[in-house]
């Protein structure tokens, strides 16, 4: 049987993924994914490309209540419901304009110090707006064993990946079978519409931000059906909403 193996989300866009258990899967995606983002001095998005070390920041969101935690590396802790000040748009890949609003108090002054540079704490105005392609990603637990052997590594850690969905008892790249239908995970209908194209992120350790592994490299080494992008995983859209756990069974439909 296939089912769900675990979850994550980003609370905020390029720093540490918080595993959850359970979720509610919604056209915006998994409930508080990525529903803050930062922004450099000159209010361009900043992210894990520009300054690795941000996956050193551990977060926490509870959307029901709106609290937001980071933990810095060495202990440093900002947690409450943040205060919103000023709009602000903020251009994402290919100039998509992403409205929402700068985020008062103590949230930047951390990350700024923290990255060395003048950072602003964004929050979006419309959840599942600060996606990169779509609003959900999905791997196999296989895959990740397929690359951990190709690699020859006793394993992978597959948070460098950046996936909402990891599921067990598929084959390896099962998941990309999938691409045009549809998949009941847990209580929700996903649509699986494309392969996830990979980027250099994926070289970075998920732990330290540091570049130790060639991912791109290697699985293009041994996926050879690939077309010109390196993917991993499969992007996917929410085509009936529902609550979704670890645990959950996983049944690729028919129709």
């Amino acid at each position: 049987m296939i089912q769900v193996a675990s979850l994550y989300i980003a609370p905020v866009k390029s720093l540490a993924l918080a595993e959850i258990h359970h979720a509610y899967l919604d056209k915006p995606g998994v409930s508080g994914d990525r529903a803050f983002f930062i922004v450099d001095a000159a209010g361009q998005l900043f992210t894990q490309r520009k300054y690795g070390p941000l996956v050193q920041v551990r977060t926490s969101y509870e959307v029901t209540n709106g609290s937001l935690e980071l933990t810095f590396p060495g202990g440093h802790v900002v947690a409450g419901v943040p205060e919103l000040g000023e709009a602000t748009t903020t251009p994402f890949w290919d100039d998509r304009p992403v409205e929402g609003h700068l985020v008062r108090g103590e949230w930047s002054d951390a990350l700024s110090e923290f990255a060395g540079q003048n950072l602003k704490l964004v929050k979006a105005k419309t959840a599942g707006a600060s996606f990169d392609g779509f609003p959900l990603s999905l791997c196999s637990m296989a895959s990740l064993h397929a690359l951990a052997e190709a690699a020859g590594a006793a394993k992978v850690d597959g948070r460098r990946f950046r996936q909402n969905i990891y599921i067990s008892g598929a084959a390896p790249h099962e998941e990309d079978t999938w691409l045009g239908g549809k998949v009941r995970v847990g209580k929700a209908v996903l649509r699986a519409k494309m392969r996830d194209s990979r980027c250099a992120v994926t070289t970075h350790s998920p732990e330290t931000g540091e570049v130790d592994m060639n991912t791109l490299k290697i699985i293009a080494s041994y996926r050879t059906d690939q077309p010109k992008e390196v993917n991993f995983g499969v992007y996917c859209t929410v085509a009936e909403p529902g609550e979704v756990a670890v645990g959950d069974e996983v049944v690729p439909l028919t129709s």
